[in-house]
This record gives C-alpha cells, structure tokens and sequence, in this order.
C-alpha cells in the first residue's frame, strides 16, 4: 500500500511546486490542438478505407492496451483528417469516476490508426511541450482533481466534454524542466515497480515456507 501511494504522492507534489513557480499557465486549448475522433456507424458516401482505431478501453492510465484492435470504415479523404501523429496525448471523454482524466501518448505503435470519438486527441507543438510532461500532468492528482471538480457525475459514473478539456489551467515551463520532471517521475516509477516485484518474490517464498512448515507438521516432523 505504501508502495502503490509513493508514485501519487510523490507527483502531486512536483505538479503542485511546479504550477506554484516562475512559468506561465494557460488554458489547454490555448496550448492545444484538441479534437474529437470519428463516429462510429455514420453513413458513408463515397471511396472508403478500412483502418485500426481506437476505443475507449485501449486507453488506460498511463498506458495503451493494444492487444485487441478494432477496424472502422471510413471516407478516403479523411484519412489525413483522423490519423493520430507520434506525440498525441490521448485522453477518454468519460469512465468510472476514479478514472476520469487517463490518458497516454500514442508513439505511431500502429500505422494509420484513428480514434473514436469518445477518445479526445491533444496535440501540441515540440517547440511547447514534451507530450510526456503533458500527459503526467494531465494524469496527476492535481489534474485528476481538476477534472473530477469540473466533469458531469451520475451514481457511477463521470465525463468531460472538449470546452472542459480547453479550460484545464496547465503550467508550461522550459523544456528542460519538462524533461527533468519526466526523468525524475520515471526513476521513481522504475523504483516502485521493483519493490513491488521484491514484494511478490517474498510473499510467494512465505506462502512456500508456510505449506512446508503445515505439511511437515501434519507429518509429524515437526
């Protein structure tokens, strides 16, 4: 449990001494292109492609899910209109309430891929943002926050919608302290993630010791 709350913690309070500092803050939508994905079951007319695309369960929170694709037929002409660039930040339109705000970076995994339209593509300049840094932010607790506060709730459920997704107040500082707060979330990702295997070595090598420790006593070696 420890192990799971250092990574939030730890990124709450970097975000947190980051939006406090030097650099300007803006509205996302000033900093971003941001746009929906296609529509699925639309009428078509006219030459069409078949293409890969994703949906909202490819989208996970930190990460992509891409061990099951889907394919969407859409209008040859836009293809160029739909077709996600290495870079994007991807981010779903609604969920479980806890999971409101996931998103992760598409790195061209798939050629010629789409989204759906309940899948939102932030796309920003590389003279602006490394989509890392963006995304971390977007994803930490201060940005889940945000979205939380501002999304449509029902009993279960919550969503946002793209002049929400424009509104969201994110700090643009130099690119180099971009990459340093990326490098610096990453080690301590990295960090976790062996003390959670450490942590499973050792509980699988308890529960070991347990049964022989049973089984020796059942036997009377004890």
């Amino acid at each position: 449990e420890q192990a799971g709350a250092l990574l939030p913690s730890q990124t709450n309070a970097l975000f947190t001494h980051l939006a406090r500092g030097p650099w300007p803050t803006k509205p996302l939508g000033e900093a971003a292109e941001i746009r929906s994905g296609v529509t699925l079951g639309r009428r078509l007319a006219g030459k069409t492609v078949r293409l890969p695309y994703l949906r909202v369960a490819n989208v996970q929170d930190g990460r992509l899910d891409l061990s099951r694709m889907k394919e969407v037929e859409i209008l040859e002409s836009e293809t160029e209109k739909w077709k996600l660039r290495a870079g994007d930040m991807l981010l779903t339109e609604g969920g479980d309430w806890d999971k409101l705000g996931r998103g992760a970076v598409w790195n061209d995994e798939i050629p010629d891929c789409i989204h759906q339209n309940h899948i939102f593509c932030v796309r920003t300049s590389a003279e602006q943002f490394v989509p890392e840094f963006l995304a971390q932010f977007i994803g930490s607790p201060v940005g889940k926050a945000y979205f939380q506060g501002a999304s449509k709730q029902t009993t279960n459920l919550a969503s946002i919608n793209q002049r929400q997704l424009k509104a969201f107040p994110v700090v643009v500082p130099p690119l180099h302290e971009q990459r340093r707060a990326v490098g610096e979330l990453d080690a301590l990702q990295a960090e976790v993630d062996a003390l959670k295997r450490l942590q499973a070595e050792s509980a699988a090598e308890l529960d070991a010791l347990f049964s022989s420790i049973l089984d020796r006593a059942f036997k009377g070696e004890l």
